[in-house]
């Protein structure tokens, strides 16, 4: 799996996150290392997001929005990846996903 991470910049401005800008960065960060070690479990976790970003279209939700949405499956269909990947690290996958995909 190779993929090119967008700029923190890029999620930022998609993502129009109310909360903390530092729970973002942390999350981006957290991201870039998960990428970097590709261990099993974040292949996993990236893959169940792909295709619920595939089975369930965008619409008119907003990233923000529609990240959470992706969030809540992952989250209802896997309780042990709420403990593991919280909303917003989801939400950043959730974009970097759209961006490199061209979904």
């Amino acid at each position: 799996m190779i993929i090119s991470i967008p700029k923190f910049d890029e999620i930022l401005k998609l993502l129009k996150f109310d909360g903390d800008k530092n729970e973002i960065s942390l999350e981006y960060v957290a991201i870039l290392s998960d990428f970097q070690n590709k261990t099993d479990l974040f292949i996993k976790l990236f893959k169940k997001v792909r295709n619920k970003i595939r089975e369930y279209k965008k619409g008119t939700d907003t990233f923000s929005q529609y990240g959470e949405k992706i969030s809540k499956m992952i989250h209802d269909d896997d309780p042990i990846a709420e403990e593991l990947y919280n909303r917003v690290y989801i939400s950043i996958l959730v974009i970097i996903i759209f961006i490199v995909e061209k979904i």
